[in-house]
């Protein structure tokens, strides 16, 4: 009996606890008018996602879509992949730090209204999942202030056990999204690659694969053909250097474009496939620029370090010789 009364007066004062929790907890909705479960309710599994648009106060857009299971910036530019995974990682692990005090509401709203970007988020059937706005970081530095289009309270938000703001995810623009791959290739897809040297006529060389075999040509047919085996595997080795060969960056509004356009290029490097498409890169001296955005003339003595890269599939990057160099190689330097 006297047991019986114990578990009774424990499950009492359970219960009454559970019921005092959830009444205050009621309590404190109605005085904010915001539950934290829709306060907090930014992120979205990635796997539901089929389009992302982003627009900031600028005017500017960038819209990524999903097709055929890859990630395209505007729907047909292959993305840069440290960009993509960054901003689906925000995505879908973005949480609540705090709640900034009351007082500093309309200073946080004010500034989220004036150079907030706005994320809309949708799903393969083009509905939208949520829709919210990203601001500045906190005092701290590691918490980055949002907001969801129909909310009224900011939040300080993060992601678990990342140091650092939210906004640089979010906050890119144009060729910054783009994959910035010039060459990514199975070397054994390759079946022939050239490389002409237009100053240099007698180094310039075509590669073509027969079967298991190489044939190393002159590109030039003034240039004298050497009569000697090629080198047991330097073909391989000089076909790996396409597999993976990334430009520092896009110059597609570079100032003097045209002009570098007009420069001899050091090399052009062309790649064929076994199933026949091409890929064409004139690698020309990097052109450098005084204050006024005037071609400053190089000496011809100083070593080349970077390269405008005018690409066949109609992009200028700009890409460093040491990056590049292993595939500069000579005619002659296939044989012995």
């Amino acid at each position: 009996m006297k047991r019986t009364t114990i578990l009774l007066l424990l499950l009492f004062l359970i219960l009454g606890g559970t019921a005092f929790w959830y009444f205050n907890k009621e309590k404190e909705k109605a005085e904010k008018g915001t539950s934290y479960t829709e306060a907090m309710d930014f992120a979205v599994d990635a796997s539901t996602l089929h389009k992302i648009f982003i627009a900031d106060r600028e005017g500017r857009t960038t819209t990524i879509l999903k097709v055929d299971g890859e990630w395209l910036y505007e729907g047909k530019y292959t993305m840069r992949p440290n960009a993509i995974n960054l901003l689906l990682m925000a995505i879908e692990n973005v949480e609540v730090k705090y709640r900034p005090a009351k007082a500093m509401y309309p200073k946080i709203v004010k500034d989220l209204a004036t150079f907030g970007i706005e994320v809309e988020l949708y799903d393969e059937h083009d509905k939208m999942l949520k829709n919210y706005y990203v601001g500045g970081v906190d005092e701290s530095g590691d918490g980055t202030f949002m907001i969801l289009a129909d909310s009224e309270e900011p939040l300080v938000m993060h992601i678990k056990n990342f140091v650092g703001g939210l906004r640089l995810r979010y906050d890119m623009h144009g060729d910054e999204w783009r994959d910035r791959s010039v060459f990514a290739e199975n070397p054994e897809s390759i079946q022939s690659v050239s490389v002409e040297y237009p100053k240099q006529r007698n180094k310039s060389f075509v590669l073509n694969r027969d079967g298991s075999n190489f044939e190393v040509k002159p590109f030039y047919a003034t240039t004298p053909i050497i009569d000697s085996k090629v080198i047991q595997g330097r073909p391989e080795v000089f076909l790996k250097s396409f597999k993976k060969k990334i430009a520092e960056g896009f110059q597609n509004d570079f100032v003097l474009k045209d002009f570098a356009l007009s420069l001899t290029p050091f090399a052009i490097v062309t790649m064929t496939k076994k199933d026949g498409t091409q890929k064409s890169v004139r690698f020309i001296p990097y052109q450098k620029t005084d204050k006024n955005g005037q071609p400053i003339k190089q000496n011809p003595d100083i070593p080349i370090f970077r390269y405008h890269a005018d690409t066949s599939w109609g992009d200028l990057m700009l890409v460093q010789h040491g990056v590049f160099e292993e595939m500069f190689v000579s005619y002659e330097s296939f044989f012995k």
